[in-house]
């Protein structure tokens, strides 16, 4: 948690994220929206470059439902690979269903680009 915010503002906020960079940094916060991109150093045409091979998107679906989406990326694939989706029940959603629902068949990411708003 970070100094500002209290575990209120915690409760109200739709995703919340804690990331830890080796020993430099640690970074636990929440926010209505999320885009998160992790990269490798990888060798290319003989110069190095960091390239991303995993996205996490997040959104709010029209229902009120939120969801999650991990997106894999690689360079020699045409498109990115979804891997797993997360989906919240909506806001009219009975209390006796599923508390996530989830996605884990690969498929192409059709939301990737319109969830990195």
């Amino acid at each position: 948690m970070t100094q500002i915010e209290t575990p209120a503002a915690l409760d109200q906020s739709k995703f919340g994220v804690s990331c830890k960079a080796g020993d430099v940094a640690t970074l636990t916060t929440s926010a209505d929206s999320l885009v998160i991109e992790a990269s490798l150093r990888i060798a290319s045409s003989n110069a190095t470059e960091h390239w991303p091979c995993v996205n996490i998107y997040s959104w709010e679906e029209g229902d009120g439902s939120l969801a999650l989406q991990i997106v894999a990326f690689h360079p020699d694939w045409e498109e990115a690979l979804q891997i797993a989706y997360f989906r919240s029940p909506s806001k009219d959603a009975s209390p006796s269903g599923p508390a996530l629902e989830r996605d884990f068949e690969h498929k192409r990411a059709r939301r990737s680009s319109e969830s990195a708003r």
